[in-house]
């Protein structure tokens, strides 16, 4: 009896923790779902949603794909962030299992760089649903393949390059064979890929669990250089 009851607090305690850290993922997850969810209840009732679905010209499909793949990017970065920072945010640094799953451990908070792209596809996998369905709503409603095709391609490439910034610089770092990690050196890049673009700064110093940095742009400093002290933790770092 004493062994079962065991087994139930522990099995309680590790419940909780799942729970805890799906709940930080809960934005990444919404993104994910928001546009497929749409389209779904389009196929119930396309009343409620059509005049979301429904495009006209390819200027349209443009912004749509644009918005999609850009919020598949968002929810990318936000479940990187959520991983890297969950156990600190829990308290679970110390403990044995830090709650990370570790198929998305190994996907998304990896140092060796070698699943970059792999996670990139996976984060348009829902896309690629959606895409699917507009191309065939889109269809049935008297709009030109070549319209739909020419937009969501066009508005595909345009995400993928406005994409390409600060907030990607940690794993395309990685994809690029540089080496990374989460203790700080002077000289290191420090990045976060917090914010809606990301930020990068670079490391004067280190002190303790304390790091320097001067940086651009930073909390409405444009065109500034300027410097500030914070925990190691609030980075991750490219060597």
């Amino acid at each position: 009896m004493n062994k079962l009851i065991e087994f139930v607090k522990v099995f309680l305690a590790a419940l909780g923790k799942w729970a805890s850290f799906a709940y930080l993922l809960r934005f990444a997850i919404l993104l994910w779902l928001f546009a497929p969810v749409l389209c779904l209840l389009n196929m119930v009732s396309a009343t409620l949603t059509s005049g979301i679905l429904v495009s006209e010209v390819w200027e349209q499909y443009l912004c749509v794909s644009f918005f999609l793949v850009s919020a598949a990017c968002s929810a990318l970065v936000l479940a990187r962030i959520a991983l890297i920072y969950g156990p600190e945010r829990l308290d679970l640094l110390t403990a044995p299992d830090d709650c990370r799953p570790p198929a998305l451990k190994n996907l998304l908070v990896n140092d060796n760089g070698k699943r970059e792209f792999l996670a990139l596809l996976i984060s348009q996998l829902p896309n690629l649903f959606v895409f699917g369905y507009l191309i065939y709503f889109g269809k049935n409603q008297g709009v030109a393949l070549t319209q739909i095709l020419l937009g969501l391609a066009i508005g595909a490439l345009l995400a993928c390059i406005f994409w390409w910034n600060a907030n990607a610089w940690y794993y395309n770092a990685q994809a690029s064979g540089f080496s990374v990690g989460s203790q700080p050196v002077p000289g290191a890049i420090a990045w976060t890929g917090a914010g809606y673009y990301g930020h990068v700064a670079y490391v004067e110093s280190v002190s303790g669990g304390m790091v320097t940095v001067s940086e651009m742009n930073y909390n409405g400093n444009w065109n500034r250089v300027t410097s500030r002290t914070v925990s190691a933790s609030s980075f991750r770092y490219i060597y």
